[in-house]
């Protein structure tokens, strides 16, 4: 009995043995691919501690050559010629045509009243013409006679006669609300005549050939307008016009900074249009010029009436130059 228990420990013990021996074959078997694994993220990690590649910055406008500039403008001139014909181009050019024509009448009317009252008439009389004027030539514009073709090529003969009949008219309202002497009257009207004698010229030289000659011309007319500018802005602004009443003083430089700001949208449109780089429609410089014209006439006349309808107001009060 003895010894079958000594015997049965044994055999327990071999067991035992045999097992841990099992569990440590089984742990010296696991341990190498835990440290494979240890290395392998050892070794990764320097690769993740390495700085990530910046990405690439969009070059600036400076840096893109001057070929894909000319590229993406020719592009845009195709586009732009290849939607000339299109009815919408012409039909919202039209309407807002249409839209100027109907403000330009009502306004010459309203100035009529005005003068019929005898109330400072003479504050009236020129704006008047220059509405009439107006009316008279988009009626002209909306009725498919603003286009004469001249050379093969159409040209907004309307729109030119529009614009020499009424701007001197408006420089002559505002150098005389200004009391701007003789010399200033000749210099800014001149200026003024020059300028659209020039946009005229540039504009009618087709040829591609002769594109140098075409934007002197455009240019002259650029100098012309801001020597018109500087002309108002010395001898009337800093001038003649600090001894008129304050409320005429407003008047004159609300009505300056008007003419500035409005006139110098009309070589912008011209330069973008059909007769120079022709970035934008027929339809859209045409009814961009509408816009401008309402803005220019309308709001001279709306500052005018608003200013020297009062009762007291001396914004035309003779002078003894005159």
């Amino acid at each position: 009995m003895k010894g079958a228990k000594n015997e049965s420990w044994s055999c327990e013990e071999m067991e035992e043995v045999e097992d841990i021996e099992a569990m440590i074959e089984r742990m010296n078997f696991e341990t190498p691919e835990e440290d494979s694994g240890s290395t392998e993220m050892t070794s990764k990690k320097p690769s993740e501690t390495e700085p990530a590649e910046l990405p690439s910055k969009k070059p600036s406008l400076l840096s893109i050559p001057l070929e894909t500039i000319g590229h993406r403008l020719s592009q845009r001139q195709e586009t732009v010629n290849s939607s000339q014909h299109k009815w919408w181009t012409y039909k919202f050019a039209h309407v807002v045509a249409w839209v100027v024509q109907i403000l330009f009448t009502l306004a010459s009317v309203v100035l009529l009243a005005l003068w019929i009252r005898h109330v400072h008439p003479e504050a009236y009389v020129v704006t008047f013409f220059v509405m009439v004027i107006a009316a008279l030539a988009y009626l002209a514009k909306v009725t498919g006679m603003g286009d004469v073709t001249i050379g093969g090529r159409k040209v907004p003969v309307i729109r030119y006669i529009d614009w020499i009949t009424t701007t001197p008219l408006m420089l002559f309202e505002l150098c005389m609300i200004g009391g701007a002497e003789k010399h200033t009257f000749f210099m800014v009207i001149g200026c003024d005549l020059m300028m659209l004698t020039g946009g005229i010229v540039a504009a009618m030289i087709v040829p591609k050939a002769k594109v140098g000659l075409k934007y002197l011309w455009f240019f002259s007319s650029v100098f012309f307008f801001a020597l018109m500018i500087a002309a108002l802005q010395v001898d009337v602004a800093n001038g003649t016009v600090k001894n008129r009443p304050a409320d005429v003083q407003l008047l004159f430089s609300r009505l300056e900074w008007l003419t500035i700001i409005s006139w110098s949208g009309y070589p912008v449109v011209v330069l973008l249009g059909r007769a120079h780089a022709g970035l934008i429609s027929k339809g859209m410089e045409d009814a961009l010029l509408c816009i401008l014209d309402c803005i220019s006439k309308i709001g001279m006349e709306g500052f005018v009436v608003a200013t020297c309808s009062a009762e007291g107001a001396q914004c035309h009060v003779k002078d003894k130059a005159y």
